[in-house]
């Protein structure tokens, strides 16, 4: 290979270093000595490579339901007079742009691999948020975020998710490939992350995720593994359940629901607006910050019945994708990101972070 070449490689894995250091920063408390690197650099770099996907690759396919989902977002926008402090036609923009660049929204080979490597950059950010965690725990390194321990992360609320996803990553490399004892250092020191986090929803969603990897792997073996796997995980986490416990009805989300059931009473239809509750109601932080309780009620509240049918379309025409693609005996790819989306399916049931 000559040097003009190494070049045109390297050149090639900028677009996803600077990704990964954007991700990176954003999703941890990074943000306090890179306070420059905002949602709208973010964004701008989203909309640079959306532009140049679209000039250089033909699309070959429009995913219908995402199209649907962004008109009946719209809508929940223009038939509503929302309160400035929320800026919720700028969220929608910004949340449009990563639906089309990283979501399910145009089908091409440049779309496809821009994902892909991004995704395992995601991972790879995941993996390390988690381990490095633990260590923050173990060295009583102060917590800088907020929730009982947030680790690298701004937020316990984040936390969970992150070294849950990490785990998941890992897991599934260790089952569909050659199983490496060093793999399952960071396993478990992610595992101890999200137990930390204190996020009884991220331990649930976790424990089902891991069992969608074995039972893609194992199949009628997965039962005697699942009853296993699930006991191994309530034993180890019993050492952790005070803290859990502890939370009691401090975090409480009924009142939460209460209030997302009353929006959506108020407009069934269309919803009471895109990122948006409530003026004064639970979850309203009164900067423009909105904790919902709950993302399957977030998207019921905001943008009313027609947003969360599409919703749930869109979401079942990306299962049945997946459905596809493990048919083809393509378990390993399926398996992850069959996981991935289970993980997410359970904790939008009490984290609102949807939107």
């Amino acid at each position: 290979m000559d040097e003009l070449s190494i070049i045109n490689l390297d050149m090639k894995k900028i677009p996803y270093v600077i990704f990964a250091i954007i991700v990176s920063i954003r999703l941890t408390n990074l943000k306090l000595i890179f306070p420059f690197f905002n949602q709208q650099l973010y964004y701008a770099f989203l909309f640079i490579i959306l532009a140049y996907l679209m000039i250089n690759f033909k699309v070959k396919k429009i995913n219908p339901f995402s199209v649907l989902l962004i008109i009946t977002t719209a809508c929940s926008l223009i038939f509503n007079t929302i309160p400035e402090y929320f800026d919720s036609t700028f969220r929608w923009f910004g949340w449009v742009l990563i639906l089309i660049t990283l979501g399910p929204l145009i089908s091409n080979s440049g779309f496809s691999n821009f994902r892909k490597r991004s995704l395992n950059w995601v991972f790879l950010i995941c993996q390390t948020v988690g381990v490095l965690s633990f260590f923050w725990f173990i060295l009583g390194l102060p917590n800088l975020g907020r929730g009982d321990f947030s680790g690298l992360t701004y937020h316990s609320m984040i936390l969970g998710p992150i070294a849950s996803i990490g785990f998941l990553s890992i897991l599934n490399k260790i089952i569909f490939q050659k199983i490496n004892i060093l793999f399952f250092i960071p396993l478990f020191l992610c595992f101890v992350s999200t137990l930390l986090a204190a996020s009884r929803t991220a331990i649930i969603a976790l424990l089902f995720a891991s069992i969608i990897v074995l039972f893609y792997r194992f199949k009628k073996k997965s039962i005697s593994i699942i009853i296993i796997f699930g006991f191994l995980t309530l034993s180890v986490s019993g050492s952790f359940l005070n803290s859990l416990n502890n939370k009691g009805d401090k975090n409480s989300r009924i009142f939460h629901w209460t209030d997302r059931i009353e929006e959506f009473n108020s407009s069934p239809v269309y919803g009471i607006g895109f990122a948006s509750i409530f003026k004064g109601s639970s979850g309203d932080g009164g900067d423009g910050m909105i904790e919902p309780g709950s993302s399957w009620m977030a998207i019921l509240s905001m943008t009313g019945i027609l947003g969360f049918l599409n919703f749930i379309l869109l979401i079942y025409s990306i299962l049945m994708k997946l459905k596809k693609k493990s048919s083809n005996f393509n378990f390993k790819e399926s398996s992850l990101y069959m996981s991935i989306i289970t993980f997410f399916l359970v904790s939008f049931i009490s984290e609102g972070y949807v939107f």
